[in-house]
């Protein structure tokens, strides 16, 4: 496997194929930052404007021992409408949402990057805020005077967050068994892969970025249709060619889908069939294959974009570090993806994995997003109590660690929960990636009602929840959610741990 990577880097370097690039003009990793343990921090971009630089980055390198920002290039998947209440003041005041017009772009484009893709970013406009700023290039500069470096975070945008500043963006969402526009793009359309290939090449060839983390929050249809009861998907033409390639008839494919769509129909109205749910789910899936191959050529695809991404960057620069995010129904609770997706599929195409460890909010999380869905879908056989008891099981999770089910709306997992996750990602990589744990606090909670609602930390659970990551093996730590939401006291324990584990090996 080891050997499979550097033959993959070792072509890629020397740009066996796709678009070739100048060498580079300059030096990425300042001597400075070399060497260190990776300490992170994710964050949105203004709020290095709101702050300043150079009070931000003292600001976290002394809070919370950081040496390396994790910021956005494009914060189309920004969460730009939160209250204030969620937010925290880091001695500059709280920088309020309301009534701003923040770019989604943070970086300037060239057309010429482009030119195989019907895609284009938001313009730049002068009625944004922070226009003119260029801010990852005025950021070099005082990163290297202090030792830091700088990854960039890039997510996938949702139609919503596409929709309007992403020209032609609707032309490569996924098409459900009705002929409808999904919520996401295809990860078999070629112009959005293109898109996201064309937007790096662009970034890493013009500006002196160190690292990357992508990130794509969500799984397959099958998943999609039997852990929430969405409509199933994607059944565009580039979907269909992948299949058709390979011999599988979408119109049995689609007549499956149907089958387990009326099925968790009857389920949610609580009209259950005589062999039961689950049973019947089975027997449909054995019944047609084609829908195991859908799922599998689906979030094949996903993995396809993530290898591409890979390839894309170490071809301009093999010393770029590149990584993937892992949410937490990918973690946790999805187990078809964690089936077809294990972390040691990640391993090969990634420098590192950083697994969402988000201990506060998990509980809440998995009450409402996961028990709660599947009791109304596929798990309609089982009892909340029982199914949560699967959960457990199925995640191994030791005692500590396993919040009954009339506690999971005030409490949070214990730093046990952290401990077990980054575990089973450094044994999932097996040495051939790096393990970097996002601990993740201050997260706040979006009411099924609507609204959201803060959920603080309490610093001694954070502490004891970023030594256990470290304990567990983790090779980096990254202070999650965003920044703007990070209370000071939480940020200190977080680099409180940091500093006792490092110790001078941070210096």
């Amino acid at each position: 496997m080891e050997e499979t990577r550097r033959n993959f880097i070792r072509n890629a370097a020397m740009g066996t194929a796709g678009i070739a690039v100048a060498p580079m003009a300059f030096t990425r990793m300042n001597h400075k930052a070399a060497g260190k343990p990776f300490v992170g921090i994710q964050l949105g971009t203004h709020s290095l404007l709101d702050e300043g630089i150079e009070w931000v980055l003292d600001h976290m390198k002394e809070t919370g021992k950081i040496n390396t920002l994790i910021t956005y290039s494009h914060s189309y998947y920004g969460a730009f409408n939160r209250p204030d209440a969620v937010l925290a003041d880091h001695g500059k005041g709280i920088h309020s949402y309301r009534d701003r017009n923040l770019p989604r772009v943070w970086v300037r484009h060239h057309d010429k990057y482009f030119k195989n893709t019907l895609l284009k970013h938001q313009e730049p406009d002068q009625d944004f805020e922070f226009y003119g700023r260029d801010v990852l290039s005025e950021m070099r500069k005082p990163l290297d005077e202090r030792g830091m470096k700088i990854y960039i975070r890039l997510f996938e945008p949702r139609a919503r967050d596409g929709a309007g500043r992403i020209e032609n963006y609707e032309k490569v969402l996924t098409v459900d068994i009705d002929g409808k526009k999904g919520e996401w793009p295809c990860w078999n359309n070629p112009d959005y892969r293109e898109w996201i290939y064309a937007t790096l090449r662009d970034v890493y060839n013009n500006y002196q970025i160190d690292g990357l983390q992508y990130g794509a929050e969500r799984v397959g249809p099958l998943s999609n249709l039997l852990f929430r009861g969405n409509k199933p998907n994607c059944f565009c033409k580039y979907c269909i060619e992948k299949n058709v390639e390979q011999g599988i008839d979408p119109g049995r494919a689609r007549q499956g889908f149907r089958e387990l769509e009326e099925l968790m129909r009857k389920a949610a109205g609580n009209k259950l069939p005589m062999d039961g749910l689950l049973i019947s789910v089975m027997r449909t899936i054995f019944k047609y294959p084609e829908l195991i191959t859908w799922e599998n050529n689906f979030v094949g695809g996903g993995e396809e974009i993530n290898l591409g991404i890979y390839d894309t960057i170490k071809r301009i620069d093999p010393g770029i570090e590149v990584g993937r995010h892992v949410d937490h129904q990918q973690t946790s609770w999805d187990p078809i993806y964690r089936a077809m997706v294990p972390y040691s599929r990640m391993a090969v195409y990634n420098d590192f994995i950083k697994p969402c460890l988000y201990h506060d909010i998990l509980p809440i999380r998995l009450r409402h997003w996961y028990i709660g869905r599947i009791n109304n879908l596929v798990g309609g056989d089982f009892q909340e109590k029982t199914l949560l008891d699967l959960f457990y099981s199925m995640m191994r999770y030791p005692d500590k660690a396993q919040i009954p089910l009339d506690e999971m709306e005030s409490s949070g997992m214990p730093p046990e929960y952290v401990y077990k996750e980054t575990r089973r990602c450094v044994e999932g990589a097996d040495g051939k990636t790096k393990t970097y744990a996002g601990v993740g606090f201050d997260v706040p909670w979006h009411l099924p009602e609507g609204g959201i609602a803060p959920r603080p930390s309490d610093p001694t659970t954070v502490y004891e929840s970023t030594r256990k990551a470290l304990q567990a093996g983790a090779d980096g730590v990254v202070a999650s959610r965003d920044y703007d939401e990070l209370q000071n006291r939480n940020l200190e324990a977080f680099g409180r741990a940091v500093e006792e584990h490092f110790g001078n090996n941070l210096m």
